[in-house]
């Protein structure tokens, strides 16, 4: 979590409703609501732009995930649909930002922290470009292995974690794009 973020209050209790099926939705006013199934899977639906995530259920020997990040439900363009076989939503949280915002970003923001198996990391990726909103300084990131990987509307970067002159580079590219010093802060 960055780390002007970390002291905007206190943190929301992650509360889930499941269906009978044990499946997972959130709907238009946030609450959570279960839909039926036919494959196992978990599917979260944000409406305005939809993020869909299937949660595949897997065995105790296949348990180890390399992909692990956070993205914000309002960095997603209208219409966008996000959908990644294997991506596991681990967590929803909203918080109040408003003192680290731009005039274009809202000043409440929906967290939606996710994990999958490293094979995914390049999907996700194309994904998450085609998916962002261009305007507004909005960003997604992701760590996968060694790498760190930031994803904004039409662009991909993804670099060692520790190599300061490419996150450099990834830096002024945020900037450039509007994403607000403060919030120039993912974790490597």
């Amino acid at each position: 979590m960055p780390s002007w973020l970390a002291n905007s209050g206190p943190r929301v209790a992650d509360r889930r409703r499941r269906s009978p099926a044990g499946n997972l939705a959130l709907t238009a006013g946030g609450s959570l609501t279960g839909q039926p199934s036919r494959d196992r899977a978990e599917r979260l639906r944000l409406t305005g732009a939809s993020v869909t995530a299937r949660r595949v259920v897997r065995g105790a020997r296949d348990t180890d995930v390399m992909v692990k990040g956070t993205l914000l439900a309002e960095s997603l363009r209208i219409g966008g649909v996000l959908e990644v076989d294997a991506l596991t939503v681990s967590r929803i949280f909203r918080r109040d930002v408003a003192a680290t915002v731009t005039n274009a970003q809202p000043g409440v923001w929906t967290f939606v922290e996710f994990e999958g198996p490293d094979e995914i990391a390049d999907t996700l990726a194309r994904s998450l470009a085609e998916t962002l909103l261009c305007e507004g300084g909005w960003y997604a990131d992701f760590s996968v292995g060694n790498d760190h990987v930031v994803v904004f509307a039409d662009r991909v970067f993804r670099y060692v974690r520790g190599d300061r002159k490419e996150r450099r580079k990834v830096e002024e590219y945020a900037a450039a794009v509007g994403v607000p010093a403060q919030q120039i802060d993912w974790v490597d």
